[in-house]
């Protein structure tokens, strides 16, 4: 299950790849190792369909978990996938990392990106309430998508990586129709991707640092 990944552009590299017109998040600087449960920056529609950066809890919606698949959720997570009609989000990242099993107590971390883009996003789903302090909050879930050829000896799923031009189609709340929304997801091309073993430092949910991209020699 995707779990982690690492957003090292800054504000104004998110905000011009994406079109962002509002920004309402306190993203200031690079993560090199994000984990779910963490308030992680995402992309919207905002007021008047406004492109709008805002912070969001990485923990699932409406009981789905931070990472899934939209054929799972419309089985077993029927009120998450409902959210596929107007609330659909975009998590802009750089790269996301996975791991080789080769044994209960050997696995091996892989780093994935893209070979001609820096960072790109992956679609998700969110959903934004009062809690019980009646302070707004949002959270959300990244959607998954079938393996493709590079990713499958590790696993068989992966972020459902947008293409460029399906970014405005899949965040406008107008587009409420199902079946169009599911065609926007599909496997990254393997051709448009890179991957390479990288160190076991990112085997702690702690660390961070530019380090941890960097590939093992």
């Amino acid at each position: 299950m995707f779990s982690r990944y690492a957003l090292h552009s800054d504000l104004t590299q998110i905000k011009d790849l994406f079109s962002v017109v509002t920004e309402q998040s306190e993203y200031t600087q690079a993560r090199y190792n994000v984990v779910q449960n963490t308030s992680i920056p995402i992309i919207i529609a905002g007021k008047a369909r406004d492109i709008t950066l805002v912070d969001s809890d990485w923990t699932g919606v409406a009981g789905a978990p931070p990472s899934a698949r939209l054929s799972d959720l419309q089985k077993t997570h029927t009120q998450a996938y409902k959210l596929l009609a107007r609330s659909r989000c975009i998590i802009p990242m750089n790269g996301f990392y996975e791991w080789k099993v080769l044994s209960e107590s050997l696995q091996l971390p892989f780093y994935f990106r893209l070979l001609q883009q820096e960072m790109f996003g992956v679609a998700g789903l969110y959903t934004s309430f009062e809690d019980e302090s009646g302070n707004r909050k949002t959270t959300c879930t990244a959607l998954q998508v079938i393996s493709n050829e590079l990713m499958e000896p590790l696993t068989e799923s992966m972020p459902a990586i947008l293409d460029m031009e399906d970014v405005y189609d899949w965040l406008n709340p107008m587009q409420a129709d199902l079946t169009a929304a599911e065609k926007l997801i599909k496997p990254c091309k393997t051709n448009k991707m890179a991957s390479y073993r990288v160190g076991n430092e990112i085997n702690s949910t702690e660390a961070d640092g530019v380090a941890l991209i960097q590939p093992v020699v």
